[in-house]
């Protein structure tokens, strides 16, 4: 029984006639399954889960909307305001083995990156990898991730000595991208808020004594304090010891530079990550949260997705995106195509949420691909430009050519001229074209 028709089940019948259908459908056999379906869906597709703290697991401030509504097999994350509007979220994400978030961890800790039961090396300290803060344009013009540093006002303020480390740690989520575009021949970078001279903007923010408490109290006290663009994806490093990560991710699989995980979305969206999980992850075998939850801010993973999940993973291991979120569809099996050297590394095979060159015909070309976010730069130039279809960085006579020889077809991707995402090569287009010819 897929999730639809169980949801429907639900409602359909009272209580009690509810469980006089499961004792039938043990009865014919059918039992096993539909039990094994309803233990598994502890996520988005059941009911809220119980709160496991020690692993970040906590549920405070999300709620589950009806199965066809603006989050489908997501949370909603309710309006506190009337300023704010409905958002969508995967869920609290849970922390790496053995790593209790429920822990303070010392700024020794921190800056070998290791757990608060770990005894940090003598002189350890971390490093960025492959990664680097790219300078490009302003430094604050266009779509961009703003990377904030917050504290409720009831505890300690390290801002002093976090935000460097911060500093460090985005660098690394930025070699997460770039290594990962490197599998499929391309070139992305996180396209951060920097200053004149190239260096990170961490924001410093102290919040209402019990606006940690929550994600969602924490994203409307971040909102009222005017972290409000939806220029902005808000990257928040939370001074607390509550969750492990979380971050809004909007189901919408249109390819175009009109998803509403690209910008093209009226609400203010963010990802945090707790202390107990800050930069953990750079080894081989294990993954940063904090390039997991900016991946979910991008739009990863689509539950329609070859191996997502209803609850906003995959299933083809190792992959930063990739676990058993307690979502997995009936028959949907976690399997390791790739090894645990790729952990670290976005969208084992490439094939259902990021692949800078996409196969004609394939998932990611017809669909949501977050390297073609404009919050990441695929080049020294800058994001990928509206109309530029060639990807050769301008809107020429080139790409007119190529929407020209494609014009009237109905099965089109964005490679072959289909700027809107309805599948067409159009008058829409060429006009989309034509308002950003000569960028």
């Amino acid at each position: 029984m897929d999730e639809q028709n169980d949801n429907k089940l639900r409602h359909s019948l009272p209580f009690s006639k509810t469980l006089l259908a499961i004792l039938i459908l043990l009865t014919a056999g059918f039992g096993a399954a539909l039990l094994r379906t309803t233990l598994a869906q502890t996520g988005p597709s059941g009911q809220i889960p119980s709160d496991n703290p020690s692993k970040g697991l906590v549920y405070t401030g999300l709620r589950k909307g009806p199965a066809n509504g603006k989050c489908k097999s997501l949370y909603e994350l309710p309006q506190n305001n009337p300023t704010e509007s409905l958002t969508c979220t995967h869920g609290p994400d849970p922390a790496p083995p053995g790593v209790d978030v429920t822990k303070p961890r010392s700024e020794a800790q921190l800056r070998a990156g290791v757990s608060a039961d770990t005894t940090p090396p003598t002189g350890t300290v971390i490093t960025a990898g492959n990664g680097s803060i790219l300078c490009d344009g302003d430094g604050v013009s266009g779509n961009r991730v703003q990377a904030i540093y917050a504290v409720a006002s009831d505890k300690t303020d390290r801002y002093a000595t976090i935000a460097p480390m911060i500093q460090t740690w985005a660098a690394e989520v930025d070699g997460v991208f770039f290594d990962s575009a490197a599998k499929t021949g391309g070139v992305r970078h996180v396209r951060w808020v920097t200053d004149p001279s190239c260096n990170l903007v961490v924001a410093h923010v102290v919040l209402p004594p019990t606006a940690d408490d929550s994600f969602n109290s924490e994203k409307s006290a971040l909102i009222g304090l005017g972290y409000n663009l939806t220029t902005r994806k808000y990257l928040v490093w939370t001074d607390a010891n509550i969750l492990c990560g979380i971050a809004n991710l909007s189901v919408d699989t249109n390819p175009a530079q009109t998803n509403s995980n690209n910008g093209g979305n009226t609400s203010v969206l963010f990802a945090r990550v707790d202390q107990g999980c800050w930069g953990l992850g750079t080894g081989p075998g294990s993954h940063m949260s904090e390039a997991h939850e900016l991946s979910h801010l991008l739009g990863a993973v689509q539950p329609a997705a070859p191996h997502g999940t209803p609850g906003g993973h995959c299933t083809d291991e190792s992959d930063t995106m990739c676990y058993d979120d307690g979502t997995l569809k009936t028959g949907q099996v976690l399997t390791f195509p790739c090894d645990n050297t790729q952990e670290h590394l976005l969208d084992c095979n490439d094939d259902d949420y990021f692949n800078t060159s996409p196969a004609a015909g394939s998932y990611l070309a017809n669909n949501w691909d977050i390297s073609n976010n404009s919050f990441l730069i695929s080049s020294s130039s800058g994001p990928p430009k509206v109309g530029d279809i060639n990807g050769d960085g301008q809107v020429n006579i080139f790409d007119l050519s190529v929407l020209a020889s494609n014009y009237g077809s109905n099965s089109a991707t964005a490679a072959q001229g289909d700027l809107n995402g309805d599948l067409r090569v159009n008058i829409f287009d060429l006009s989309i074209l034509a308002a950003h010819w000569g960028t």
